[in-house]
């Protein structure tokens, strides 16, 4: 699943000029909560080596473009 979305999410104009690194880790964010993993953003940020501001910033790109997605944190319940 995470690839699928990277591939599209390189061919999106939102994303270009963007760091591949910073594109990468909020996708496996998001597919990592759209599969019901529990995750945290402090795990992901450290493990990608980006800020957690980068990662939210970026995560707000792949809502943006995959809107009909849900991504529920099990934990919380709150739609991130």
């Amino acid at each position: 699943m995470a690839l699928d979305m990277l591939s599209t999410i390189k061919g999106d104009p939102i994303t270009h000029g963007k760091d591949p690194n910073v594109l990468a880790v909020p996708v496996l964010y998001a597919a990592r909560l759209r599969e019901g993993e529990n995750v945290s953003q402090a795990q992901i940020e450290v493990a990608g080596d980006i800020s957690i501001v980068t990662l939210r910033n970026r995560f707000q790109y792949v809502r943006k473009i995959f809107p009909s997605y849900l991504f529920v944190h099990k934990t919380s319940s709150a739609i991130i």
